[in-house]
């Protein structure tokens, strides 16, 4: 292999958004994807190299007591736009990507690596490496 890729590992925690949901929808139940809040957004980078030379960069919280969720999102937005890693998430394709796409767009942050994409299976490939290995 040659030259760095940076991966970035990330996984997002959410609550009900309230405000979305109607005052009788049971908190027990699983909310649709724009009505979960992100509380928290996650993410290990590390440069890939051959044995032994792989290298972790950071492990980090997007999130803090006193932040916001769009704070986060920003920030998170702006790490993909700008370093392009490789994206790898676990259940992503199914919610964690659904969930960024909703929450960026109700506080009107653009993304628009995510929408240079082709079909839900082939994910975010254009602008940014790869978001692949999404299950």
């Amino acid at each position: 292999m040659t030259g760095h890729k940076t991966t970035a590992v990330f996984d997002l925690e959410t609550v009900q958004d309230r405000e979305l949901l109607d005052v009788e929808f049971p908190k027990e139940k699983f909310a649709p994807h724009m009505a979960h809040e992100i509380v928290a957004i996650s993410l290990a980078t590390f440069k890939r190299d051959p044995f032994p030379d792989d290298e972790i960069l950071e492990i980090r919280s997007l999130g803090s007591a006193k932040g916001s969720e769009r704070e986060m999102l920003s920030a998170f937005v702006g790490y993909i736009q700008k370093e392009k890693p490789r994206i790898v998430g676990f259940n992503s394709r199914s919610f964690d990507v659904e969930v960024l796409k909703y929450r960026c767009f109700r506080h009107g942050i653009q993304f628009p690596a995510f929408y240079q994409c082709g079909t839900k299976w082939t994910l975010i490939v254009v602008g940014i490496r790869q978001i692949g290995i999404l299950i």
